[in-house]
């Protein structure tokens, strides 16, 4: 079994859900400084590890109006598929979901505006 994609909203640098594939084997993240791949190993890290998955106000997406905060609680989504090896079906979906953050709209403290 492999992780075949992970699709990741609203966490640090990805603002809308962005999905990234693997394929079975050995893979290699490659990209420019400043272009997700820290952020790519933290999301999985925050599904995998037996650590606190406690979010901070950093792990929130910055690129978010105070009316878009207003309207509604701003979440974090992760979500990893898995494949079984060399069948090529799903066999498991795994979500994380995380609201624990929690805004006073007066204060946006550094959020775009």
């Amino acid at each position: 079994m492999y992780i075949s994609k992970i699709q990741i909203s609203n966490f640090r640098g990805f603002k809308d859900p962005v999905i990234v594939e693997f394929h079975e084997g050995i893979n290699i993240i490659i990209g420019a400084n400043n272009s997700g791949k820290y952020n790519l190993i933290k999301a999985l890290s925050l599904i995998f590890s037996d650590k606190n998955k406690r979010l901070t106000t950093d792990d929130f997406n910055k690129q978010i109006t105070i009316q878009e905060l207003r309207d509604r609680t701003p979440k974090v989504q992760i979500s990893a598929f898995f494949k079984e090896g060399r069948l090529g079906f799903m066999s498991q979906h795994l979500t994380l979901l995380l609201r624990n953050v929690k805004y006073d709209y007066n204060k946006p403290r550094g959020l775009n505006q």
